[in-house]
């Protein structure tokens, strides 16, 4: 089992500059991201040997479960001043 938070925020270059022609356009951003990860897992294998003089028996059986699941959340404002 996982789970991974992330957060950001960042404010223009320049505030009150140009930032739209800048040489790295920077405009400001509030983001939030979240995810989940979740696996379980089960293995089972049976085996089985018997003799009946000069017959024999042999018996495999096996047993496999996977279940995953996954939450992703993802939000973002752009173009923001924040100061």
């Amino acid at each position: 089992m996982s789970h991974e938070q992330a957060k950001l925020w960042r404010a223009v270059i320049e505030p009150g500059g140009n930032n739209e022609f800048a040489s790295i356009y920077e405009p400001g951003v509030v983001s939030e991201s979240t995810q989940s990860i979740r696996q379980f897992n089960t293995d089972v294998l049976l085996t089985y040997s018997q003799k009946f003089g000069e017959f024999s028996l042999d018996l495999l059986a096996g047993h496999n479960l996977n279940e995953r699941s996954s939450n992703s959340l993802y939000a973002a404002v752009s173009n923001l001043t924040i100061l």
